[in-house]
């Protein structure tokens, strides 16, 4: 008789922390924490090409407020088009960290790049290098995007 009360116990406090969590979960996503309500979509695509006389790095930007308003049925209508005055960076103290932090490896700068930030600026930054081709979406209000030579680092927050 003990064995099923004991069962039973477990069960419901088994039924009940499931239920608690999977609403706190869907309720609040990871990937939202920290972000405002209208943040910055920041979109590259960085190619490097190898070429006889020299290393050539092209970039795709592209920038996006997503603003959703709420007309009297009830629909989305979505703005968009910011326009800014550098696609690469919004903060020069950024800009001149990552120019002398990008050295001789991806990981190498990108830990030099980070702890240059927390002790200069006293704020902690995402810091991605690649000295290959990649892409990223960053929902951003502050970032910085730069190559040297081959090695491509984007820092935001």
């Amino acid at each position: 008789m003990y064995k099923h009360i004991y069962f039973i116990t477990f069960l419901l406090i088994f039924l009940y922390t499931y239920v608690v969590y999977s609403k706190k979960s869907s309720e609040f996503p990871l990937v939202t924490r920290g972000v405002k309500k209208t943040p910055l979509d920041y979109e590259v695509n960085i190619i490097h090409n190898d070429h006889n006389k020299g290393n050539v790095t092209t970039s795709n930007k592209q920038f996006t407020n997503s603003k959703k308003d709420k007309t009297k049925n009830n629909k989305s209508i979505t703005t968009s088009k910011v326009t800014t005055k550098d696609t690469q960076c919004n903060n020069d103290t950024l800009k001149k960290i990552l120019k002398n932090n990008i050295l001789e490896t991806a990981s190498v700068s990108k830990r030099a790049i980070y702890h240059t930030a927390v002790s200069e600026m006293g704020e902690y930054f995402n810091v991605i290098c690649s000295e290959h081709s990649f892409s990223f979406l960053a929902n951003a209000q502050t970032f910085c995007h730069q190559t040297v030579k081959k090695i491509s680092c984007l820092a935001y927050k």
